[in-house]
């Protein structure tokens, strides 16, 4: 589905993201509630080059390397990583994000 907009797949119980190759127009990307670790789970995203906005709250994501995955985004303009302890780890969380 190369034209899909959103993907809603909040309490899922994800562990990984992946099979978003063709999703090349994505723009929304909902993944609240499940199960996310770490950066290299959610790196896929890199593949959705129009993303523009991530839900990743409340999952378990404690790695801050989540940050350079971001940063790689090039129209990323809403995450949300609310209920992640990695939220603790990044010194001004909130700030460093905007």
């Amino acid at each position: 589905m190369p034209n899909l907009d959103t993907i809603n797949l909040c309490k899922n119980f994800i562990r990984k993201v992946e099979g978003l190759d063709e999703c090349k127009k994505l723009h929304s990307l909902l993944l609240g509630n499940n199960q996310l670790v770490t950066a290299n789970d959610v790196r896929h995203i890199l593949s959705c080059p129009e993303l523009m906005t991530l839900d990743v709250q409340h999952n378990r994501i404690e790695d801050p390397g989540i940050l350079e995955i971001l940063e790689q985004l090039p129209d990323i303009r809403v995450v949300y990583l609310m209920g992640n302890p990695v939220t603790k780890k990044i010194k001004h969380y909130r700030k460093t994000l905007i």
